[in-house]
This record gives structure tokens, C-alpha cells and sequence, in this order.
């Protein structure tokens, strides 16, 4: 599951952990050059350039979600961050 608001991670985490249900999460990490590396040289859709160009700006428009996101959750006390 990705979860890139930390409200709504401690929702569900909270009504987990309160039902008694043990939860680890995991947030797996790479630097901002690796993303950006893997954005640039990802092509979702073979032999259709104009369509994994469409997938690679949405990422790119996604890429300061995600790293406020990692700033946040990789603070949280049940997250355990991987890189």
C-alpha cells in the first residue's frame, strides 16, 4: 500500500494497533538523482513513446509529493526506513 499522507497512515495504523493487530511499516527510499534517473529511464509502454512520456511527467509532477511525504513518514515511530 502507499500511503503519502502521514494523517492517513496514523489512521489506519492507529486502528490497527488498537484492534491489536502488530504493524511494520516499511518505507523503502532512494535519493532524489536515483528517482529521478529511474523517472527519465522508465518506458512503461514499448514502442509507445508518447505514452510512457505521459507516465514519466506524471511522475515527475508526483516527484515533491513524494519527497515532502518521505521528509514526514520517515519520521514516524512505526515506520522503519530502507534504503
Amino acid at each position: 500500500m502507499t500511503l503519502l499522507r502521514r494523517e492517513y497512515a496514523e489512521e489506519i495504523f492507529d486502528a490497527l494497533a488498537k484492534d491489536g493487530v502488530e504493524v511494520h511499516h516499511l518505507l523503502l527510499h532512494a535519493d532524489s538523482d536515483t528517482i529521478r534517473a529511474r523517472i527519465e529511464g522508465s518506458m512503461e509502454f514499448p514502442g509507445d513513446e508518447e505514452r510512457s512520456e505521459k507516465v514519466r511527467a506524471f511522475r515527475r509532477r508526483k516527484f515533491e509529493v513524494y519527497e515532502l511525504a518521505y521528509a514526514t513518514l520517515s519520521k514516524a515511530p512505526y515506520c522503519r526506513v530502507i534504503k
